[in-house]
């Protein structure tokens, strides 16, 4: 790939500075208008990335965009670093919004990646979080983007959260984020889980434990033997209805609702749009005659199923367990329409790691967080010498 010219004439501080001479790529800043008008763009760049095909979709971004918009903003401003090659194809793009906080009541400009970072505006948990990058010249395009945003200089701390350590950026951050004269560190370490489904159902049910088959699939014919069990979904069911069972059985249990109708506004307008690479809306009930005893809240995007809310009855036979028999009949039927993977996402379950024992896949993840304004260097500098036994991991350069 050739060198890299930057639109504003900046000099990375990389230490290992890539070749900004004579180039046909550019790197510039991409505006609201352009976002919420390119879908087509930002979907190819997806295509050709290892992003993950939901939460880093235009789809999921400008969703959340608009729904924060809606609500004035809550201070946010975008902050949309891309890089085009000289035919304004996209190569890379680090989708960011920009929010003020405050610390001993001195001003201090968050960096985040869209989905995340407002404590009173995140929808839903955007997660496996990346920047998109070519996959062919991820490793020379990466350290351009991250100096185009180095050169950008409002923001004074950045968070990366959910991302995974299978990234091109996490293994960057492993290797040279330290020569930037940041401050960085790992602040959680987490865990995703995953469904495989490409050999069908039947080997995914071969290859987990006896307990965990009998939970998910051997118990249907003790559930059977109660009355007709169905799995009703769109356009049958629809996602209100979805969503009003779902929140009764989250009352019931833990005294609060599961989705609010700001989230069930933005699944709407997520999924609203037509074509190949639209997020579909999956969600489904199941029935024992006529009485709902579980709700899944599922987003199928690129072959993958995913798993966006649960809940079920916790008073139907304590001898069964609705949730994961719900899952075993879902999964069942993807797999049978071309479902590859079924995602249980981030978390190991409120009250039993229930993931672990019916993943195929463990995705390790971690939340990055990047410091650059100097007096805040120095006061994380600090109190990470004064927390010896500190699990996070950091990165510090003088």
């Amino acid at each position: 790939m050739a060198g890299f010219r930057n639109h504003h004439n900046a000099t990375p501080t990389h230490s290992e500075e890539p070749n900004v001479r004579e180039s046909p790529l550019t790197c510039r800043m991409l505006s609201e208008t352009e976002f919420l008008c390119a879908e087509k763009q930002w979907q190819e760049l997806l295509a050709s990335s290892d992003a993950d095909p939901l939460f880093s979709s235009w789809y999921w971004a400008s969703a959340w965009w608009q729904k924060i918009r809606e609500a004035n903003g809550n201070g946010a401003k975008l902050r949309l670093f891309l890089i085009t090659n000289d035919d304004d194809q996209w190569l890379a793009l680090a989708p960011c919004h920009l929010v003020l906080s405050e610390l001993f009541r001195r001003p201090v400009n968050q960096l985040h990646l869209i989905g995340s970072g407002l404590p009173r505006g995140n929808l839903f948990r955007a997660e496996y979080r990346s920047l998109l990058l070519n996959r062919e010249h991820a490793d020379e395009l990466l350290p351009v983007l991250l100096a185009q945003i180095n050169q950008n200089t409002e923001w004074d701390e950045c968070f990366v959260g959910d991302l995974p350590k299978t990234t091109h950026l996490y293994g960057h951050y492993e290797q040279h984020l330290g020569t930037y004269g940041w401050f960085a560190r790992e602040t959680t370490s987490e865990r995703g889980y995953s469904v495989s489904l490409k050999a069908g159902f039947k080997s995914y049910l071969m290859g987990i434990s006896g307990s965990a088959r009998r939970q998910v699939f051997n118990k249907r014919r003790r559930l059977e033997g109660d009355g007709q069990v169905t799995v009703v979904g769109p356009p049958e069911l629809t996602l209100l209805d979805a969503c009003q069972q779902l929140n009764a059985f989250h009352r019931e249990r833990w005294n609060a609702d599961a989705i609010s109708t700001d989230q069930l506004r933005f699944l709407e307008r997520a999924c609203s749009l037509p074509g190949a690479d639209t997020p579909r809306l999956a969600h489904s009930a199941l029935r024992v005659e006529e009485r709902v005893i579980g709700v899944l809240i599922d987003i199928v995007v690129d072959r993958r199923q995913y798993n966006i809310q649960l809940g079920f009855d916790e008073h139907y036979d304590r001898a069964l367990s609705p949730g994961l028999l719900h899952l075993g009949y879902v999964m069942e039927h993807g797999s049978s329409n071309e479902i590859d993977r079924y995602e249980f996402l981030i978390g190991d379950g409120l009250t039993q790691n229930y993931k672990a024992r019916f993943a195929s896949q463990v995705i390790p993840v971690t939340s990055l967080h990047i410091v650059r304004t100097r007096w805040l260097r120095v006061l994380h500098r600090c109190y990470q010498a004064l927390r010896p036994g500190s699990s996070s991991r950091s990165r510090t350069a003088s």
